[in-house]
């Protein structure tokens, strides 16, 4: 590691292997040694510090239960929801946002509320759906992504925001990926309704495949990066983007896709990506 940044000093006597297990899990690079009769945890990133530091305390606590186990190595338990809201509190709300979003969309008989989040607002008349412009309604570019029209599309985007979205967040803390957020959903939500003009749209599928572009890229260009991911997960999506601009998805019953969101999205996070991990290697 280029950086060392003090995550941990203690006892000589204190079995520090468990918690090595489990950062590495969680893909937190970190180095173990010895000096001056203490033991030194030490990582490159300030934000690497801060959790090391949580588990570190959850684990002397009892929170955040690690134990060995002479088959498999050692044996990790699920952490208790405080402590995902505590690390993760962005991803979290994200999700939850989206599951109000769901029920909104779904379950409400009437779409007054569903008409405050699309990006164009709309009336039925007639039973025939009549759009209006956004005028100065801002929030509309971002508020699509929490509508969901079916449990699949729910389900798929949650499972993939709180898996990218945790890496992002424990590297690079909340903060930025609360503003990477705000800026694929804008620019996947405006390159949907520009490419469809008016029309009922929503899903975090667009920010899933921004974080995704970000993850890849930025991993590729910084070799000590945490967000490295397994190729077969990024062509897998790659090839599941094809598939839905192709046309099957929708030929087989599934509903209209919003392609160019997704398109929008990936292409915002991989110019992130590119800028962020030339930032990281500058560093």
């Amino acid at each position: 590691m280029k950086g060392i940044i003090e995550a941990l000093k203690v006892d000589i006597s204190t079995d520090l292997m468990p918690v090595s297990a489990y950062l590495f899990k969680n893909n937190v690079p970190h180095r173990i040694f010895e000096d001056g009769g203490r033991q030194i945890l030490a990582v490159s990133k300030e934000a690497d510090a801060q959790f090391v530091k949580e588990c570190y305390l959850a684990w002397e606590r009892g929170t955040l239960e690690i134990s060995a186990n002479s088959s498999t190595g050692y044996k990790f338990n699920l952490p208790r929801l405080s402590n995902l809201r505590n690390q993760n509190p962005i991803s979290l709300t994200l999700i939850l946002l989206s599951f109000m979003g769901f029920i909104c969309a779904y379950w409400l008989p009437s779409y007054e509320l569903v008409s405050w989040l699309t990006f164009s607002p709309f009336i039925i008349e007639g039973g025939r759906i009549k759009f209006f412009p956004m005028d100065h309604q801002y929030w509309r570019l971002f508020t699509p992504a929490f509508l969901h029209f079916g449990w699949l599309h729910l389900v798929f985007n949650c499972l993939w925001l709180w898996e990218l979205g945790k890496k992002i967040e424990r590297s690079f803390g909340s903060v930025f990926l609360l503003a990477q957020f705000f800026s694929i959903a804008g620019i996947s939500n405006l390159a949907q309704s520009m490419w469809t003009g008016p029309s009922l749209f929503g899903g975090m599928s667009g920010v899933v495949y921004g974080l995704l572009g970000f993850c890849w890229l930025e991993s590729r260009i910084n070799p000590e990066s945490s967000l490295h991911l397994p190729p077969v997960l990024i062509w897998f999506m790659l090839g599941w983007l094809f598939v839905c601009m192709a046309g099957l998805v929708e030929a087989v019953g599934f509903g209209a896709i919003a392609n160019s969101a997704h398109v929008g999205g990936l292409v915002t996070g991989v110019f992130l990506g590119v800028v962020t991990g030339v930032w990281s290697l500058r560093k």
